[in-house]
């Protein structure tokens, strides 16, 4: 139609690593050790499955989950950082088979994804006596949004596309009414209509730009295997060398057995 329109994408995206390690984690709680199993192997199949969001290697933290050493407790962490893309309203060019040339350019507006940028490219724990480790990315949250509007985005195209035809066709037949009523002045009934009417279909038209806008942009997970006990944890969140944000937990009791999860989030 135009080749300044967007195009509706390929989606692959069926599957999400973030809700199968979720599932996986509590799972091993309850002592559900076969349905845990199945859970990696779909979060292993998600990563597979669509290397446009799962772009990067499967963290080896949730391999770790599986093998925790008898007597042992395993403290998991899982951060969200970031801010998730933004739907904003873009002006397309197209072209409509209208006799008007007034009504054969019209205003189209779609949504258009911006992404916003984070400082945080790095996530450090530190467990009080223990060693630190970093945390890996697990899902692009920001990704699987994308994908998710690419599945629908031939329905919101077309929908769009004849809603708005619609409207400039039935401008069009009013201006011909009034070019065909307006004697001495059809020509400049019609082109008074015609105005009038694409002014008005177009101020009732707007992109849907709904959405959360704090909506983190990636999850990351690590976890470390522990006496069970108490601890004091310190997440730090770096941008380069730099510390951008900390979040300190005190007395965190660690028990076997148990999801002993600990969630944490920088929208930076």
């Amino acid at each position: 139609m135009n080749d300044a329109l967007p195009r509706g994408k390929p989606v692959n995206f069926s599957n999400s690593a973030l809700a199968r390690y979720l599932s996986a984690l509590f799972y091993l709680s309850d002592g559900n050790d076969d349905d845990a199993r199945i859970e990696f192997e779909q979060l292993n199949a998600a990563f597979a499955s669509n290397t446009k969001v799962y772009y990067h290697p499967v963290p080896k933290s949730a391999a770790d989950i599986q093998t925790v050493p008898p007597e042992k407790a395993r403290l998991n962490i899982i951060s969200f950082a970031g801010l998730s893309p933004v739907k904003e309203e873009g002006l397309f060019s197209v072209s409509f088979p209208l006799t008007i040339p007034m009504l054969c350019q019209p205003v189209f507006k779609l949504p258009r994804f911006v992404k916003r940028p984070s400082a945080i490219n790095r996530i450090e724990v530190v467990v009080e006596g223990e060693e630190a480790f970093n945390l890996e990315l697990l899902e692009d949250m920001g990704a699987v949004i994308e994908e998710t509007y690419n599945a629908r985005f031939s329905q919101i195209f077309f929908k769009t596309f004849i809603r708005l035809l619609t409207k400039y066709a039935a401008v069009a037949v009013a201006a011909n009414a009034a070019k065909e009523q307006g004697g001495d002045y059809a020509e400049l009934a019609a082109l008074t209509t015609a105005l009038a009417g694409k002014i008005a279909a177009d101020a009732s038209e707007g992109a849907d730009i709904r959405m959360s806008r704090y909506m983190p942009n990636k999850a990351y997970i690590g976890g470390i295997n522990l006496d069970p006990g108490t601890y004091n944890i310190t997440i730090n969140y770096y941008s380069g060398s730099r510390i951008v944000a900390k979040d300190e937990r005190r007395d965190v009791v660690v028990r076997e057995n148990e999801p002993n999860l600990i969630e944490t989030i920088s929208l930076k």
